[in-house]
């Protein structure tokens, strides 16, 4: 238990009291005895104390005084008892630090349990970020690029008025998509929609035919040959699937190889580049934890010399 430690607040309040019950006409000698019993030693008159002596000084018989008076005292007697007791001070300066500090702990615990959860959220269903390990996208998308790819634009909505609010879309011709090889399910490739389902599509002589129409396309690159996939013969894309192709089309595998992709495997359209790193691309393919340390140690050193500031923010059309 700890005292009241102000020696101008002991005194106040045994003059206060004094008074009341001076006032109620009670007998002197206890109202003296309780001031002088606050007045002798405030440093160590303690709350317990002050409430055993008010205790006492209230159960005194009252003298007999005018109409309504002793009612009157009495109340101001209690409301002077209960503002010692609310004064008290706490009962443990430990147990007030302890619970401070454990209110902090759970602050923090609280917020990173928030934050974790949000970035997980965002993660699944909204944004994820993926580098780009090979030139198959070429000139578009360079190794070291470091895209955004936007998780919701082709989530599945409930269709009429909802479908007007939320910002999603089906896939469509031209988009830029990343999704899992449908040989290997455990990667991630990145390539362009070329057709989708219900398109006739042909490839002659590296033009690209859709519906039996020659497609433009601007971003389309011819360099070396990849191998003899140059041409595909003519086919229509089943429902729900779509064949993809890399902007570097001779040296790109993509549907001319492995087929179409189907709807279940896409994870999002790469909207935009957040940064770019020069860097070869067996940097890109390191396995395990210590691979992974030496490469970001070696990346550190010339993270301003080597960085594409150029394509900082470059939009992926």
């Amino acid at each position: 238990m700890h005292s009241f430690g102000l020696q101008p607040r002991a005194e106040g309040l045994a003059d206060s009291l004094a008074e009341v019950l001076m006032e109620t006409g009670r007998c002197d000698p206890g109202s003296m005895g309780l001031r002088a019993a606050m007045r002798s030693a405030p440093g160590r008159v303690r709350g317990p104390s002050v409430s055993r002596l008010l205790r006492t000084e209230l159960c005194c018989p009252l003298h007999t005084g005018p109409a309504g008076q002793e009612t009157v005292s009495r109340r101001a007697q209690v409301d002077l008892f209960a503002t010692i007791r609310t004064d008290d001070p706490p009962s443990s300066a430990e147990g007030t630090a302890g619970r401070m500090e454990k209110s902090t702990f759970r602050e923090y615990l609280e917020s990173i349990l928030i934050a974790a959860i949000l970035a997980l959220f965002i993660r699944t269903f909204v944004f994820q970020a993926f580098k780009i390990p090979t030139g198959s996208m070429e000139p578009n998308l360079l190794v070291g690029d470091h895209i955004l790819v936007n998780k919701f634009l082709f989530g599945p909505t409930p269709g009429g008025a909802t479908r007007f609010f939320l910002p999603t879309r089906d896939l469509e011709r031209g988009d830029v998509i990343v999704f899992r090889a449908p040989e290997e399910p455990d990667k991630d490739f990145i390539k362009r929609v070329v057709a989708v389902g219900g398109d006739k599509i042909e490839v002659r002589d590296g033009i690209v035919y859709v519906n039996d129409e020659a497609v433009d396309e601007p971003y389309a690159h011819h360099a070396t040959s990849f191998g003899s996939h140059k041409n595909q013969r003519p086919m229509v894309v089943p429902d729900g699937r779509y064949f993809c192709m890399g902007d570097n089309r001779d040296n790109s595998r993509d549907s001319r190889y492995w087929g179409t992709v189907p709807r279940s495997l896409i994870k999002g359209k790469a909207v935009l580049v957040y940064w770019s790193f020069e860097a070869p691309t067996s940097a890109y393919f390191a396995s395990g934890i210590g691979e992974r340390l030496l490469q970001i140690g070696r990346m550190l050193p010339n993270f301003f010399t080597q960085t594409r500031w150029e394509r900082t923010f470059h939009m992926i059309r």
